[in-house]
């Protein structure tokens, strides 16, 4: 269910917060990642029909959305590495 109820979010407090994460953190950051992963493609994959725009732009939405936080991984990874 859809709320229009607006939560305040501060997203830059993790780099301001974590430094470190132990390697069970980070696996279970990892698991984190993949549980969600699941529960949205068993959300797609639930829908009976794409004839609704809202679920196929909601979809077509966490597609986009994932795939640029992933691309930021992927680039915060890069300089982490050198």
């Amino acid at each position: 269910m859809l709320s229009d109820e607006r939560i305040e979010v501060d997203w830059k407090e993790i780099w301001r917060t974590v430094t470190t994460v132990t390697p069970e953190e980070w696996r279970a950051l990892i698991q984190q990642l993949r549980d969600s992963h699941q529960r949205v493609l068993g959300t797609i994959r639930g829908f009976e029909s794409w004839d609704d725009e809202d679920k196929f732009g909601g979809a077509l939405a966490i597609i986009v959305h994932t795939a640029y936080h992933l691309g930021e991984i992927r680039q915060a990874l890069c300089v982490l590495q050198v």
